[in-house]
């Protein structure tokens, strides 16, 4: 599946409060930028990717917005939590498979205390 199709006419999942635009028609798919996992040579999967408008998009990449307002830090976040939210909807319109694996903590035996010899 091709997910940079999927993006079109979506709406933002980046949210940058204040700046997200709210036509559907610039929606693309945005890709993180991670050490180890993109950089030179090396593009990142589409699976960690978020739905996200052109203005959204040029701020979390630092070619707009400024640099005092929309820190890297806070940049990495929003696009984050874009990628949350677009994963989330995936997994909710059966893009993304997830096996029903009920996932429990292993019973642990129950801890006695070590009694201390009389001296």
């Amino acid at each position: 599946m091709n997910l940079t199709k999927l993006a079109r006419d979506r709406a933002c999942e980046i949210r940058v409060p204040n700046e997200c635009l709210p036509t559907r028609e610039t929606v693309v798919l945005c890709h993180a930028r991670i050490m180890g996992i993109s950089g030179m040579g090396l593009k990142v999967s589409d699976w960690l990717g978020a739905f996200g408008c052109t203005r959204c998009h040029a701020i979390c990449d630092g070619r707009e917005g400024d640099w005092i307002t929309y820190p890297r830090v806070l940049r990495d976040l929003m696009l984050l939590e874009g990628t949350a939210r677009t994963l989330a909807i995936l997994v909710n319109e059966g893009v993304i498979l997830v096996p029903d694996i009920e996932h429990r903590r292993p019973k642990l035996n129950k801890i006695v205390p070590r009694r201390l010899p009389h001296l």
